[in-house]
Formats: C-alpha cells, structure tokens, sequence
C-alpha cells in the first residue's frame, strides 16, 4: 500500500512540477541579453542606418544574410533563446540558411522595403527571446539583426522592439522553401498576435 501511495505522490509531483520547469515560455520569465555582436539601437534609423545605406547604394557584393532558426520543441523546454545563443549553437536544434549577395542582389526590392517605415517602437521591451533570427553581415560585420519568435512581443530590430510587420516574413519569402515557410509560420502568427 505504501508504494502505492508513493507513486502516487511522485506521479502528482511531477505532473505538478514538471509543467513549471519547462514553461520557459512564461510572461514572467528573466528578460534574456538580445546579443554581444550588435549593440542594442537607440532608434529605428540607427538600427537600420548601414543596411539601409548599403541597400540604397545597390552596393551589396559585400552583403550577406543568415536566417537562423530553431526547433519549435526546444524553445519551451530551454526557456527561449537569445540571440547569442542561437547564433552560438552549433546543434542539430538549430538550422542556418546562408543567402550569398548575387541572391540577395536578385531580391532587392524585398531588401528595400525592410526599413524603419511605418515601424512602431515598443517601449520597455528590453529581453528577449526568439525562434527566428536574420543576421545581415556586410564584409564579414553584423549590421542588421532581426529576432522575433519566442515569447515576447513583437520583433527585435538590432535590440529594439518593434512591433510586427508582415515584411519581416516576406523577407525570407525568396529564400527559403514552402516548406520551411510552413514550418515557421507558427513563429510568424506569434510574433502578429503578440505584436
């Protein structure tokens, strides 16, 4: 009787205690730092100040974007990623697409229109975690980083939340498969509904 008794106890404690450790996904969880690579921007002009100037030009032989993105499973069992972590990762949990600049450079027009215009700022988001991470690098250096996903509301541009937008999928429309797209749909949803 007595065993009987402590696996009940034991099966109620972890139905109990198990939901709590892995809601990493909670509202109230620890804000996580955005990244060391880019230091968080002021404003939307500063944050896409050398992208946007770059992609203007039409000088883009330097350009390169890495869309990153992880496994819907892990986030709530790791309690979101920051961007530093995802883009330290070198797991199966998290796949990396690299889109050279004679990609890019056939995409311009999806280039020019990722800009501050018509982005809403919003205030206090400082934290962060994310599914979905876009690194812009120019000769080898981040410019740009957008992470959005997890979470928290909306979108990170270079640290700074914004509110989503739905250029911010349309994006990586050229580069990725429909496939992926599906997949990462979900992410998308979350950061509208949340932003």
């Amino acid at each position: 009787m007595k065993s009987i008794f402590k696996a009940f106890i034991f099966v109620l404690s972890v139905s109990i205690l198990l939901p709590i450790v892995l809601s990493g996904c909670a509202e109230n969880a620890e804000p996580l730092p955005m990244n060391k690579t880019i230091p968080a921007s002021s404003s939307l002009e500063e944050a896409f100040g050398e992208f946007s100037r770059i992609v203007e030009q039409g000088d883009l032989d330097g350009l390169r974007l890495r869309i990153y993105y992880a496994k819907m499973s892990i986030v709530c069992v790791w309690g979101g990623l920051s961007v530093d972590r995802i883009l330290e990762d070198d797991s199966e949990d998290i796949t990396m697409i690299t889109v050279d600049s004679d990609r890019l450079a056939e995409h311009i027009d999806v280039l020019k229109a990722i800009n501050e215009e018509g982005l809403t700022v919003i205030e206090g988001n400082k934290g962060h975690d994310s599914r979905i991470c876009y690194v812009f690098e120019n000769e080898g250096k981040n410019i740009l980083t957008i992470a959005f996903g997890g979470a928290e509301k909306g979108v990170f541009v270079n640290g700074l939340g914004v509110k989503y937008d739905r250029r911010f999928r349309d994006l990586i429309v050229p580069f990725v498969s429909d496939d992926l797209l599906d997949y990462l749909e979900p992410a998308f949803i979350n950061a509208a509904y949340n932003g």
